[in-house]
């Protein structure tokens, strides 16, 4: 399952949380986020569907915390503060 939530969309919300349920029920799941499961309301906006979609990630699951920062938000926010040198 290679699946992307659209923040603001429903649709793409409870797809991606049909697709979830399905497949852990099968298969196992990984999940990558830079954001905490409190962050998680931002794009599960629908509390009782977060919590939901939470549950079922966490219930029997592993979960790996690299307490490491975003190389690749780094990198950006790096060459933003370079100023451009034309040639």
């Amino acid at each position: 399952m290679n699946s992307k939530i659209i923040p603001g969309r429903p649709a793409s919300v409870t797809t991606s949380f049909q697709a979830l349920t399905e497949r852990r029920e099968e298969n196992s799941v990984a999940i990558a986020s830079n954001e905490s499961f409190d962050g998680w309301t931002k794009i599960f906006t629908d509390p009782r569907l977060c919590a939901a979609t939470v549950e079922r990630l966490t219930f029997n699951g592993t979960i790996l915390e690299t307490g490491t920062g975003s190389y690749r938000l780094a990198s950006t926010r790096a060459r933003a503060e370079t100023p451009f040198k034309a040639g």
